[in-house]
């Protein structure tokens, strides 16, 4: 998973890369048993107790065994969630779930330069995206990795596992602030989870087509500076 870090590294620290804004990157790797998102920068916002949590071998597994109870991880992005001219905003995350609830397993985006929403869902052999009602067959119990590349926080390019999948938008206006949620989000049924991380950002648009051409995953260039919480890149 971490081959070719330094070469990725150097493609997106390049002083010729030119960024509009400060680029930045917020992850949760379940490497280390005891810290959980909220140990590395996300908040936790619990429902009904919170959820079962526990990990083991790189996983981090969220069990809600009775309705009530929802167990997710926000960042509060303000306008650094949004990508400036030459930047792109990307989320990468691997999961898989063990005993759905359709509903229950959750990751949500939203923007608040249009205050555009894309809300996704997964059932047992199934996963959908709420806004734009792709639909995509799939086996959710197996570990799959999602990613979600955004020039403008208005139309997406979605991938599984490494594939071109769908082209997806925002949802029209709804709210004014920008934000990512993840985790088990509803509390109508009984859900179990499993992550293996969850990565998200915003980089030059330039280290996008070399990276998207070179078939490497984005985060772990961003994650070899340990950057586990919201930091600025170094100046280019």
């Amino acid at each position: 998973m971490r081959a070719g870090i330094a070469l990725v590294c150097t493609i997106i620290l390049l002083p010729a890369v030119r960024a509009a804004a400060t680029p930045y990157y917020i992850g949760y790797e379940a490497d280390t048993p005891g810290v959980f998102p909220e140990d590395v920068g996300w908040e936790r916002l619990p429902t009904g107790g919170g959820a079962e949590r526990t990990i083991a071998d790189g996983i981090l597994r969220l069990s809600a065994d009775v309705t009530g109870i929802s167990d997710v991880y926000k960042f509060d992005g303000n306008e650094q969630m949004n990508p400036d001219p030459g930047e792109f905003f990307y989320a990468e995350w691997r999961m898989r779930i063990i005993s759905p609830s359709d509903v229950d397993i959750t990751v949500y985006f939203t923007s608040d330069d249009f205050g555009g929403i894309v809300s996704m869902g997964w059932g047992e052999s199934d996963f959908w995206s709420f806004a734009d009602g792709n639909h995509m067959q799939l086996d959710a119990t197996v570990f799959h990795t999602y990613r979600l590349v955004s020039l403008d926080m208005l139309d997406y390019q979605f991938y599984l596992d490494g594939e071109f999948a769908y082209q997806g938008f925002f949802d029209p206006p709804t709210l004014d602030s920008s934000f990512a949620l993840w985790g088990d989000g509803g509390v109508n049924g009984i859900s179990t989870s499993e992550w293996d991380y969850f990565r998200m950002g915003v980089v030059p648009e330039p280290g996008c087509a070399l990276l998207l051409a070179a078939g490497l995953l984005l985060a772990p260039a961003l994650h070899c500076a340990k950057a586990y919480t919201c930091k600025p890149s170094p100046e280019h």
